[in-house]
């Protein structure tokens, strides 16, 4: 407890996912996609920015559908 407050971390209040990791070869068709370059030149995003697509099991688009609300980050940091 900091001043009497009660502390707690950001994951008590939302859920964190990483992004979908597919080889080349699914992309290009199937269902709209946010990739990291639609997040980093947009503020906010609406489905008319989406131009990337990708090939996704019933399963996957279940697991990283994107709602309204949803808050998406990006970090430029590179493990070398």
């Amino acid at each position: 407890m900091v001043n009497g407050w009660d502390t707690a971390t950001i994951g008590d209040f939302l859920e964190f996912k990483n992004g979908l990791n597919k080889g080349k070869e699914f992309f290009g068709y199937g269902t709209p996609i946010v990739n990291y370059t639609d997040v980093y030149n947009h503020r906010g995003l609406h489905k008319s920015e989406v131009k990337g697509s990708v090939s996704l099991t019933t399963d996957e688009i279940s697991r990283y559908e994107v709602k309204r609300g949803d808050v998406f980050f990006y970090s430029n940091i590179r493990n070398t």
